[in-house]
């Protein structure tokens, strides 16, 4: 009884279109008053608690980089190589939105963040050149799904705080995964393209390329850094976001793009996004707690223990209730809410929780770019000056093939877990 009360007055909560964090706290809060004689001043502690990690000191540093990194000049920058190397092909800028998108990825950590400083200079530009604005959307809000699977990403910390597993295993296991979500859309733009007639650009002359690469590098050499740091020993997850930090003030000093005035945007950009994310954690982990307590993952696993000698339908379950969850959540909601759920039935299906884990941060990406609360969709809309059902109307094939990446992922493990075990 207790459960279904909880679910019903989130959803009402969410109808009346009361924030996130705030319907996770209330209807925590709820439950709490009707069903238990636990005190109330548990809350704040379960606050505290699901928010006191070290771990997750490296989210605002890396969101501080990423700020850094654009404020130091370097979107122009990604574009201009991703179009070097993909422009010439059909639906050219449609490649180079995703090219672009996946470059910054690996810098911001984010995917509303990739969506949007790459989808102010693409979108444009597409449309200008003749594209449909829903083409120009769709493909950049799907390539903004990458912002959370490509390392660092910011989600995998959250995922990493919640199972116990390695930050830098997730992140080395999202680097497969991210490019074939790449290869995925630049396939459906392509297709789509040709049907419609889209242009490609000129090709860009071969003695031009190795400038252009070579003012990508410092933006391209951040990830690197990171993760042969981690890989290293010689920094941990949250000190290599720091290192980030440093990095990134460096390279806008060394180009002098780099102004006062845009580190101080980028802490205030930074410390709004923070705020949000960790006041959403706080909430999440008290209704986390809350249906831990009531026995929801417990009840779960017995339900559905019948499918735990199949980790292919243990995994199909739990994919479609995150692709739906991230429809409507969160991402950071829906992952502290759904995973210590779902841990469990994965754990007896002898499921990988690192192969779990970016699968189903993969499927929670998809929900950043579909309707009805997708937040790179609505982004991405809000770039292009059109509304949300226009901006749907082209989405589909790119979300279909967003989701065949995430079947192969379920289907072929080692996709994900190669990389991390064969760096060790």
């Amino acid at each position: 009884m207790s459960i279904v009360v909880l679910v019903s007055v989130l959803l009402v909560l969410f109808v009346i279109n009361v924030p996130i964090a705030w319907a996770l706290g209330v209807s925590s809060l709820v439950v709490l008053l009707l069903f238990s004689n636990i005190p109330l001043e548990v809350v704040p502690q379960r606050m505290f608690t699901g928010t006191d990690s070290f771990t997750l000191i490296a989210i605002p540093f890396f969101l501080l980089a990423g700020e850094l990194m654009e404020k130091a000049g370097i979107s122009d920058r990604l574009i201009g190589l991703a179009r070097a190397g993909v422009g010439h092909i059909r639906g050219g800028l449609g490649n180079v939105a995703v090219g672009s998108s996946m470059m910054f990825s690996a810098v911001s950590g984010s995917g509303i963040a990739a969506t949007a400083a790459m989808g102010k200079i693409n979108i444009p530009a597409m449309v200008k050149r003749g594209y449909e604005p829903a083409f120009a959307v769709s493909i950049q809000a799907s390539a903004g799904a990458m912002g959370i699977i490509i390392p660092p990403s910011i989600v995998m910390i959250l995922y990493s705080v919640i199972s116990g597993d390695s930050v830098s295993d997730l992140f080395i296991g999202g680097v497969i995964p991210g490019a074939l979500m790449a290869l995925a859309l630049m396939a459906t733009g392509y297709v789509l393209s040709r049907r419609r007639g889209y242009p490609t650009e000129a090709r860009v002359p071969v003695r031009q390329l190795p400038m252009r690469v070579l003012q990508a590098v410092p933006a391209l050499l951040m990830p690197v850094i990171i993760l042969a740091g981690i890989l290293l020993g010689i920094v941990t997850a949250t000190e290599s976001a720091v290192l980030a930090v440093f990095y990134a003030v460096a390279i806008g000093v060394v180009n002098r793009k780099l102004t006062w005035r845009g580190v101080g945007d980028a802490l205030h950009n930074t410390a709004q996004a923070t705020a949000m994310i960790m006041l959403i954690v706080a909430n999440a982990s008290v209704f986390a707690w809350v249906i831990t307590s009531e026995g929801l993952p417990q009840m779960m696993a017995r339900q559905l223990a019948g499918l735990a000698s199949n980790p292919i339908l243990v995994f199909a379950v739990c994919g479609v209730i995150l692709l739906i969850a991230g429809m409507f959540l969160d991402t950071s909601a829906a992952l502290i809410i759904l995973i210590p759920v779902m841990l469990p039935l994965v754990k007896l299906a002898g499921i990988d929780t690192v192969h779990f884990g970016v699968a189903a941060v993969v499927a929670l990406a998809i929900g950043l770019a579909t309707p009805p609360v997708g937040l790179n969709l609505f982004v991405a809309a809000g770039i292009a000056d059109i509304d949300i059902i226009e901006a749907s109307r082209l989405l589909l094939p790119f979300v279909l093939a967003l989701i065949a990446v995430l079947a192969l992922l379920v289907i072929f493990p080692q996709i994900i877990l190669w990389l991390p075990a064969a760096l060790g």
